[in-house]
């Protein structure tokens, strides 16, 4: 079994910017943690293992009886570094912890220390817990079967989740197995830079697929689920097109396939052009002035150009509002069109225009998945209308122009709040509307 990077002193934050931990502070600690949606501090989190090794076994195990309580499945990474230690005492209860835990991840992780383990009592309160499980209808293999190559795989499923603002998108194929489990194959997938993560996976049942989008939405914080049912082979077609653009593919991902039929899998037209007539669409005016509305949708929001860059745009609207000499309402309209001018010169060469193309007709077909035509019709207009429109008319293509008013509404509301655009990189935060409706950014704890 893989182990994590083990918490040591040269990798830890610095003294002075750690939470204190005692006996009565340790459950508070964790829950803060273990509650973000993202961004979880490891170095944090091996320190609360360690400071729990000096606990009494029964503390701990009530303490995390209530953690699990409040927080459910989100207590998972506590659960796993705990099994993981090599203290048997604070393995063991990580790992019966994990029996609490029903979920797929929980299960592989308690079959992969049965199976390979060192400890005799560790692999047997695996097996407890996996039992457990197996009582709350989540099971995985836990003895070795016939090689995958040998036994027969039917085509399930795909699903796919919306492409975010970076060009990154999940991609999920299932095959169902003799034994009626679902193997799954998980592709990470970058329009940059090809297939960026792959895993493979067996054990799921399809009650538990059927609940997958819905669950992925929760511990990603989302309103609505992010994952949607994809044609099979407009899902395969995805991942051949980042495999084409990847320097290094993952060797997971050659490994399986010949299983998930993708050695002989072909590129494909995007569905949604059966099911949108995209010439009518660049007739109706409608479709393109209202396309403008689609970063009403959280999944745009994501699509902005990033704070750094658009710090100096920004400060020069700001500093043409602050100044003292009164300016008509038409020379401000034209200072604020040069400034998104020099934005589109700077941001928007050929490949950014092609990738927002793709990206758009991508969202497209995932909006048509959701129920949202009349999204997916904005989506696809504003696509095939990109290719009409010359750079140094761009800024006044309706998704284009709001993509731009979008990132500097970002880059202006830090720059109020006392900091430094150029020093914010896009993995430390993320956009979201206030109750007005205003763009706001949120900055990810760490």
């Amino acid at each position: 079994m893989e182990k994590e990077t083990q918490y040591t002193p040269e990798n830890s934050r610095d003294e002075q910017m750690r939470p204190e931990l005692s006996a009565d502070a340790i459950a508070d600690t964790l829950s803060q943690e273990l509650s973000k949606v993202v961004g979880l501090d490891q170095d944090l989190l091996h320190r609360c293992v360690e400071f729990l090794g000096g606990m009494k076994s029964q503390n701990v195990a009530a303490m995390l009886q209530t953690l699990k309580t409040s927080l459910g499945e989100q207590l998972l990474p506590l659960l796993e570094i705990m099994a993981q230690h090599d203290r048997a005492a604070i393995a063991e209860l990580g790992i019966i912890g994990m029996g609490t835990v029903p979920s797929f991840k929980a299960a592989q992780l308690l079959a992969d220390i049965n199976e390979t383990h060192a400890d005799k009592k560790l692999r047997k309160a695996a097996r407890k817990s996996l039992y457990k499980l197996k009582s709350v209808g989540i099971e995985v293999e836990t003895t070795h079967k016939p090689l995958l190559r040998e036994s027969k795989h039917l085509r399930y499923k795909a699903m796919i989740s919306p492409i975010d603002g970076t060009g990154t998108q999940l991609i999920m194929l299932t095959q169902e197995t003799i034994a009626g489990d679902l193997h799954f194959l998980q592709v990470v997938t970058s329009d940059e830079d090809g297939i960026v993560e792959c895993s493979a996976r067996r054990g799921m049942t399809k009650k538990m697929f059927e609940k997958l989008p819905e669950n992925f939405a929760r511990q990603m914080g989302s309103a609505e689920p992010m994952l949607v049912e994809s044609d099979y082979d407009y899902a395969m077609s995805l991942a051949l097109d980042a495999e084409e653009r990847s320097e290094v593919i993952p060797d997971e991902y050659l490994t399986n396939k010949e299983l998930f039929e993708l050695a002989q899998a072909r590129p494909m037209q995007n569905p949604v052009h059966q099911q949108l007539d995209a010439e009518t669409l660049k007739n109706q005016p409608y479709f393109l002035r209202a396309s403008e509305e689609l970063f009403q949708n959280d999944d745009f929001l994501s699509w902005h150009l990033p704070i750094d860059e658009m710090g100096e745009y920004a400060q020069e609207l700001l500093d043409q509002d602050d100044t003292v000499i009164e300016l008509s309402p038409q020379f401000q309209h034209e200072q604020q069109e040069e400034v998104y001018q020099k934005i589109v010169e700077a941001a928007f060469d050929e490949e950014m225009v092609k990738r927002l193309q793709r990206r758009l007709e991508i969202m497209a077909f995932v909006l048509m998945q959701q129920g949202k035509e009349d999204d997916a019709k904005k989506a696809l207009t504003a696509s095939v209308t990109l290719n009409d429109s010359p750079q140094e008319r761009l800024k006044d293509h309706p998704f284009i122009h709001q993509l731009i008013s979008t990132s500097l509404s970002a880059a202006q509301y830090v720059i109020e709040d006392g900091y430094d655009p150029t020093e914010i990189t896009r993995e430390e935060y993320y956009l979201r509307r206030d109750e007005e409706g205003e763009v706001i950014v949120e900055f990810i704890e760490r």
